[in-house]
């Protein structure tokens, strides 16, 4: 009777151990399937210039794709103003990848006479190598020069 309790017991545990939480309808996330771009991710940083003066009012933009594996092209997802530098530069914002196998940050200025800049933020966010957590927060921080 012990053996078969425990056996149960154990079952029991494990099998609570590999449900993990549900994040929604029918949406379970176990450690055998969850994803590390399926987490949200904190980004932050500054706006500079050259002279390292801060670039107040520039848009930072997410741009979100997803290489078709049928297709062998990336998808475009979505793209997004996540922010809007202040009077010293800094922004911060938060955001999901959803399926999104190739993030971007495009920084815009353009109307305050600066080149717009991107930055690919696939490698910031940490190794998806047997799905270990991404890393956040993520700092990102940009030097932008004026347009000639």
């Amino acid at each position: 009777m012990k053996r078969v309790l425990t056996t149960f017991s154990l079952s029991l545990i494990t099998l609570i151990f590999l449900s993990g939480c549900t994040t929604g309808p029918c949406k379970v996330i176990t450690i055998l399937n969850h994803c590390p771009n399926e987490r949200q991710y904190l980004v932050y940083g500054r706006v500079v210039d050259l002279q390292c003066n801060p670039v107040e009012s520039c848009k930072v933009i997410l741009i979100k794709r997803k290489f078709g594996i049928h297709s062998k092209q990336y998808e475009d997802l979505g793209q997004y103003q996540v922010a809007l530098t202040n009077k010293t530069g800094e922004y911060s914002f938060c955001f999901e990848p959803l399926g999104a196998n190739d993030v971007w940050l495009y920084f815009d200025a353009r109307d305050r006479g600066y080149n717009p800049q991107f930055i690919e933020l696939n490698h910031l966010m940490g190794p998806t190598i047997f799905q270990a957590p991404g890393n956040s927060p993520i700092v990102v921080n940009m030097t932008l020069e004026k347009a000639s």
